[in-house]
């Protein structure tokens, strides 16, 4: 055997054990992935519960976490649009009455952290009660808008995009968006308290 041959042999015999050695590595990955019997989808270098996942769906869920912005708003849940209304005035087909700046970074990620942890969802409940939401907040990916509703009254949330509309209940122990929603609407949250 020629020293080109030796050479080419040597060569495919160290790709074989570095493509062995990388499929033991992924193997590993995965397996540390699965923990407490609970697995996870891969969205774009993000982890999600795969119990996510399949309730709100890949594509709404990818585009909430990967979303450039976010805007918050205050909405009237029994006011629909009228002929005589602009889209514009409007959000899931509930009127707004106010709309907030954009989210700041940490309140972006205080509320993808919310919608990407499990013990957010009630996976096992599910409340009978008339959804009266009155928060939304709209994510931007791309082109894709996605508005995720809340109805604080019993603790219910809607997660709307073009395809699909998914109701599921929150725990309200965890989730505590009162703050938050306080940080953004400070004057109509203030007002609204000073009544009583």
């Amino acid at each position: 055997m020629n020293t080109k041959s030796k050479l080419i042999l040597l060569l495919y015999a160290f790709l074989i054990i570095v493509s062995c050695k990388t499929n033991k590595l992924q193997t590993k990955k995965m397996s540390m992935i699965e923990k407490n019997d609970s697995t996870v989808t891969l969205i774009d270098s993000i982890f999600i519960p795969s119990k996510i996942v399949h309730l709100i769906g890949k594509q709404t869920i990818s585009d909430i976490l990967l979303s450039d912005s976010i805007k918050s708003y205050l909405i009237n849940p029994f006011e629909s649009p009228t002929d005589s209304d602009t889209l514009h005035s409007y959000i899931a087909g509930h009127k707004i009455i106010k709309e907030s700046q954009k989210l700041s970074n940490s309140q972006n990620n205080l509320l993808k952290t919310w919608l990407s942890d499990t013990n957010s969802y009630r996976f096992d409940l599910s409340n009978t009660c008339l959804f009266k939401p009155k928060i939304a907040f709209r994510f931007f990916h791309s082109e894709a808008k996605t508005t995720v509703l809340f109805s604080l009254d019993c603790n219910k949330w809607v997660f709307i995009n073009d395809s699909t509309k998914v109701y599921t209940d929150f725990n309200p122990d965890k989730l505590k968006i009162t703050p938050l929603v306080n940080e953004l609407f400070d004057t109509i949250v203030q007002s609204k308290k000073n009544e009583k």
